[in-house]
């Protein structure tokens, strides 16, 4: 393989890991997020999307300083961190 082709597919590895770990973080968001909500619990915001962006924040922090990329790991992750529950008293 030329180096041309060669850099060229290293890219496109790249960018399709970088899409790959962009879904898996919005879908453990949506799943945290509801999860969150549905808890009735009060949390320090002024608004749902000051909220929103601080959880986006620490999903994006948990999962580069842990490198976890496993959804329901980081899910429980998340939720630990949001509402200080044990992970086994919520409903995923």
């Amino acid at each position: 393989m030329t180096e041309a082709k060669q850099c060229a597919f290293t890219n496109r590895r790249r960018m399709n890991w970088t899409l790959s770990i962009g879904k898996i973080l919005e879908r453990v968001f949506d799943a945290t997020w509801e999860a969150i909500k549905g808890s009735h619990q009060h949390f320090d915001a002024d608004s749902d999307e000051e909220l929103e962006a601080e959880l986006r924040r620490e999903l994006v922090e948990i999962a580069r300083v842990n490198g976890v990329s496993d959804p329901e790991t980081l899910k429980d992750i998340l939720l630990d961190s949001a509402l200080g529950a044990p992970r086994g008293d919520l409903a995923d």
